[in-house]
């Protein structure tokens, strides 16, 4: 019996997962069409890394404002 709520545990959580990950695909596909139709450019993304870096200052601005002044 045990067994069968651990499976049906884990069968829950993974179809929630799948939901989770395809409206989160959704709201991303909403929030480009709304971006579009308010004009604001798309910054292209060189690698996944800087979808968490965006709002800090890199290593390099930092150096290269350093030499400026």
């Amino acid at each position: 019996m045990f067994h069968v709520i651990i499976t049906m545990v884990a069968i829950l959580a993974i179809t929630g997962s799948i939901a989770a990950w395809i409206n989160t695909r959704i709201i991303i596909e909403e929030i480009g069409i709304i971006k579009k139709e308010l004009g604001i450019p798309e910054r292209p993304r060189d690698h996944y890394g800087d979808v968490f870096d965006s709002d800090t200052r890199a290593e390099n601005d930092t150096i290269k404002d350093s030499e400026n002044t």
